[in-house]
């Protein structure tokens, strides 16, 4: 009954409080995806870095090339392999989805946000999201994209167009302009620069928050 009891207290804290637990770092495989042994969890388990996005290293058989290797070992050298991290969840984060999605601490580095000033990620937010998180992390992303460093300096694909080509489609997400709050449609999401674009799910949804249809 102590047990139960210790049980039910613990999910109520978790659900008031940001979850967030320490894991050890097993494997790297792109610039914004890691391998986590966590005891915390009693397992391991994949972790998909929060609001980033890097090019693909193999998307269906498809790659990115040089670009998502120097993100990926540019992770690997913020977090080398055997590091303890913290990883965290926020307060709406879930503990059973086959990836976590969160933000990934190290020696009080947000390394999410790290990634983001190399220029070797983009911003990717799908709402609902973190206000705190996502405004701080466009404006890091504005600096780079403007000093045209890191992927801002090639001709290449931002890694979610990359991923829509690779499979022939479009998306179903429409773009909001942070800035104009001008809603485009997955066709024309490309029109919003990268750091002040946010994924919305919905025409209505995207309405709620005050965004209004791009007319050409």
């Amino acid at each position: 009954m102590r047990k139960i009891k210790l049980l039910f207290l613990a999910l109520i804290q978790l659900s008031i409080f940001a979850i967030s637990f320490e894991g050890r770092v097993l494997y790297i495989h792109d610039g914004d995806t890691m391998t986590i042994y966590s005891d915390f969890l009693g397992k391991k388990k994949n972790i998909r870095m929060l609001g980033i996005d890097t090019p693909e290293v193999d998307f269906n058989g498809s790659t990115q090339g040089q670009i998502s290797l120097d993100a990926r070992d540019y992770l690997r050298k913020l977090v080398p392999i055997g590091s303890t991290v913290v990883i965290d969840l926020g307060r709406d984060g879930d503990l059973n989805t086959r990836r976590l999605l969160g933000t990934v601490l190290y020696q009080g580095q947000d390394i999410n946000l790290e990634m983001l000033k190399s220029g070797l990620a983009v911003p990717y937010f799908i709402e609902p999201f973190d206000k705190d998180i996502m405004y701080e992390y466009m404006a890091a992303s504005e600096k780079v994209f403007l000093e045209e460093i890191g992927i801002y300096a090639l001709n290449v694909q931002l890694p979610y167009e990359f991923r829509m080509s690779v499979q022939n489609r479009i998306g179903t997400n429409y773009v909001g302009d942070l800035e104009t709050k001008i809603l485009y449609s997955p066709e024309d999401g490309h029109m919003v620069p990268p750091y002040r674009r946010l994924f919305i799910r919905s025409f209505e949804r995207a309405k709620q928050l005050g965004y209004k249809l791009f007319s050409k």
